[in-house]
Order: C-alpha cells, then sequence, then structure tokens
C-alpha cells in the first residue's frame, strides 16, 4: 500500500506557462498518455453519501484504469487534510493485462458483485519526474486543466515517522512551487471523481504559498 501526498490545482495559463518553461530549462521531457478511468459504485451498498454540505461525497473510491494495453484496479481512500487542504490518499491497486474480452468479463464479474461503472473520465496526462516528484498536467473533457504534483511514500513506518515524512513532503512540493514564483493556487478540496459527479459545486480554495 502506498501513501500519496498530493497537491492538485487549477493553473492559470501564465502558471502553466511558467511551469513547462522552467521543466524546458530543465531538460525534463514529457511522456503523454491517455487515460479511461471507470468509478464503479455499489448497487445497494453506496460508496457515495451527502455530505452535510449538501454535496454527493464519498472517501472510497474503487475504479478500473486503463491506459494503453494495462488495466488496473484500484481502490482508494481519501484524507483531506484541514490545516493546508492537501489531498492524503491510501492507495490499492492490482495490475491485470488488458484484452477487449478480459475487460468485459471483469465488468461481468464486478456486476455479480453489485458493482457497476457510475462515472467515466477520459483524460490525457503529461507526466515529468524531477526529483522525487511526479508532476503531472491533466486535460479532462468535462473538467478542463489541472496540474498535480505528488510524492508517493510507503506506510510502512511508525506513527511519528510516517508524520514527520508527510510534513516534509508538503514542504517539498510548496517549496517547489514557491521556486517557480507561485504565489498563491487554487486548490480543490475533493479530487475528479467527486467534481464529476457535483458540476455545480465550487470545491475551489484558494491557498496562499
Amino acid at each position: 500500500m502506498n501513501k500519496e501526498i498530493e497537491i492538485k490545482f487549477r493553473p492559470t495559463q501564465e502558471q502553466t506557462d511558467t511551469l513547462t518553461h522552467w521543466l524546458s530549462q530543465k531538460n525534463i521531457k514529457s511522456k503523454e498518455i491517455k487515460i479511461t478511468d471507470y468509478y464503479f459504485d455499489h448497487k445497494t451498498n453506496s460508496l457515495f453519501f451527502l455530505s452535510p454540505e449538501g454535496f454527493l461525497d464519498t472517501d472510497t473510491s474503487f475504479r478500473l484504469r486503463i491506459i494503453d494495453n494495462t488495466q488496473t484496479l484500484y481502490i482508494k481512500k481519501r484524507v483531506l487534510d484541514t490545516q493546508d487542504n492537501m489531498l492524503h490518499a491510501q492507495e490499492y491497486s492490482l495490475n491485470i493485462n488488458h484484452t477487449k474480452t478480459q475487460f468485459l468479463d471483469i465488468l461481468d464479474f464486478l456486476s455479480v458483485l453489485g458493482y457497476m461503472p457510475k462515472v467515466i473520465i477520459n483524460k490525457t496526462r503529461k507526466i515529468y519526474i524531477y526529483k522525487s516528484l511526479e508532476i503531472s498536467i491533466d486535460a479532462l473533457e468535462t473538467l478542463g486543466e489541472f496540474i498535480e504534483i505528488e510524492i508517493i511514500s510507503n506506510t510502512k513506518t511508525g506513527h511519528t515517522e510516517q508524520e514527520n515524512q508527510d510534513i516534509n513532503s508538503k514542504n517539498l512540493i510548496y517549496n517547489f512551487l514557491k521556486e517557480l514564483g507561485f504565489k498563491s493556487i487554487l486548490c480543490f478540496t475533493r479530487g475528479y471523481l467527486v467534481m464529476t459527479v457535483n458540476p455545480n459545486y465550487n470545491f475551489i480554495t484558494l491557498a496562499n504559498l
């Protein structure tokens, strides 16, 4: 199991240009991939619930991700740090070879267990690796463009050590953004799934760096 420390924000065009120019100067090349995510929900025991604020929410997502000839099942548990709106996630994954027949078999198998596709999200992702940071520029068909900066840490550590790792990871991301000259960013308190099922709800929060 991995724990993701990540920040997702909607960039201004100037911020996107600044980031891509900086990466180009560092001669850091991007890898572009097409991603299709099938998010599932259970017919009788839904993963979704109505939040106190009145939007449809979930803290656990179950998805099948397809990239080229590979597909991966994910169970992802979201935790929001209320102090700085950083999204943390504990993630389990299982890789499966991708064929059309097997994909349909998986859908049938999950259907027997009561899970049906609820949301399909298509996106194009440009990935850059800089030191311990994975920097992604996502273009979603329905939501637009986002930048996601992520650090993945292993959870096989003691509680105190893990807390220290989380703090260091947060500082590393913030310091990177400051190095780019960013003064503030438009963060999101939820991920793509919840934003998609609540198209009229505003999840944006301004974070000063």
